[in-house]
């Protein structure tokens, strides 16, 4: 038997960088909200862990971040079985919106009802905490206030429906490929999102570095 559970995007409505860990880690503050955009995950027990996708992926189960939830659910219940994932993928990838936390998330939700593992949405988002910064958001009610590295979670109320369009381009970049190029000393203290202006250097160095 197999379960369908949907995976939702986010968007940050402001962002503020707040300094940096000396792990390399950068402390924010950002109101996040879902959005109904979503991944669709597919998942069964099955006879080893396979993930396939109506499109192609740039990973599979092993290198997905799948492979990481398993492990640190394996780690705390040692009888887990193993899981089939199918997943039609509508989130971009590498647009910041979330899609691979969001579906980190789910797969812990997942795992949880489908084996019954009778873990509240404290313990879920402990175990998000080790797999991604955003992966705690997506155990929230759908807004809410992220802060630390993206971990510390405080719920805000719902507002009214609001409406967004998302544009998207060909470009795909990763969280820690934006990061990288963080300047802590050209951060525009008046922005509403501090970090929109670095992800316009990555295009430009990565292509001075081939």
């Amino acid at each position: 038997m197999s379960y369908l559970f949907l995976s939702p995007a986010k968007i940050n409505l402001d962002f503020k960088i707040l300094g940096r860990r000396e792990d390399g880690y950068h402390l924010i503050k950002s109101e996040m909200v879902a959005v109904s955009l979503f991944d669709f995950l597919e998942i069964s027990i099955s006879d080893e862990n396979i993930l396939t996708s109506s499109t192609p992926l740039p990973f599979d189960f092993s290198t997905s971040i799948f492979f990481k939830v398993y492990l640190e659910l394996k780690k705390r219940f040692s009888l887990l079985p193993f899981f089939k994932i199918h997943l039609k993928k509508n989130i971009p990838i590498g647009a910041g919106l979330g899609g691979g936390s969001s579906n980190a998330a789910t797969f812990i939700y997942a795992v949880n009802q489908i084996c019954n593992l009778q873990m509240d949405e404290k313990e879920m988002s402990d175990i998000g905490k080790r797999i991604g910064a955003d992966v705690p958001f997506f155990f929230s009610s759908g807004r809410a206030l992220a802060e630390d590295i993206g971990t510390q979670i405080t719920p805000l109320e719902a507002k009214d429906k609001d409406f967004y369009t998302l544009l998207f381009c060909d470009l795909s970049l990763l969280t820690p490929q934006v990061y990288r190029f963080v300047n802590l000393i050209e951060i525009d203290h008046r922005a509403k999102n501090q970090l929109e202006k670095f992800p316009l250097y990555v295009p430009t160095l990565l292509t001075l570095q081939r």
